[in-house]
């Protein structure tokens, strides 16, 4: 199997798994395997694309908290940025209205706010 890149070309092994056969690839590369085509997107909460979406420092490093920790609370948010409890509610809200994170868990000390599983943040 060839992947076609750039100028250059290299050749791909498939890894036989139990699930079938996978490729390694790196993100935003893609490999046409038989019958179906196999797309790696790349991450769309890196500081420059969440700093592009209008975000502020602040609410970047939550985005980027939770993308590494699994999850982020309104007081790990506190903690982290140093605003009070109804600005990081504020903040938090605007990052779940615009589809980053969202609410799991339940209203008060256990909600937790996690990465949303979407290929278009807005």
């Amino acid at each position: 199997m060839l992947l076609a890149r750039s100028h250059t070309q290299k050749r791909l092994k498939p890894e036989n798994t139990d699930a079938g056969f996978a490729l390694r690839l790196g993100p935003g590369h893609e490999a046409a395997c038989g019958v179906f085509k196999v797309v790696f997107l790349r991450d769309p909460y890196t500081p420059e694309r969440l700093r592009a979406l209008g975000l502020l420092d602040q609410q970047i490093r939550a985005v980027l908290y939770a993308k590494e920790k699994g999850a982020i609370t309104n007081r790990e948010y506190r903690e982290l940025v140093g605003v009070k409890e109804r600005t990081a509610t504020e903040d938090l809200a605007r990052l779940v209205t615009m589809g980053i994170l969202q609410k799991s868990g339940i209203t008060g000390r256990g909600m937790r706010y996690v990465i949303r599983k979407t290929q278009n943040p807005h």
